[in-house]
């Protein structure tokens, strides 16, 4: 289990920014989804960062489908 704070506080910023570039936020959005691999790779390795990140994408598609 990770303890550190920081690491926190990046996987959720790196979530909202890919959600929010997913959902077709010009500017920041887009930028943020570019990033939010990178950014939680400094703390965890590429392939548990991916996987951190696309639970969260799934559940937002399937409540868009659910609508």
């Amino acid at each position: 289990m990770i303890l550190e704070p920081y690491f926190y506080l990046i996987a959720i910023v790196s979530v909202f920014m890919h959600g929010m570039g997913k959902g077709g936020l010009i500017g920041a959005g887009s930028f943020g989804s570019l990033l939010a691999i990178p950014m939680l790779s400094i703390f965890i390795p590429p392939f548990q960062a991916v996987a951190i990140l696309l639970l969260p994408l799934i559940f937002m598609d399937l409540s868009l489908i659910h609508i």
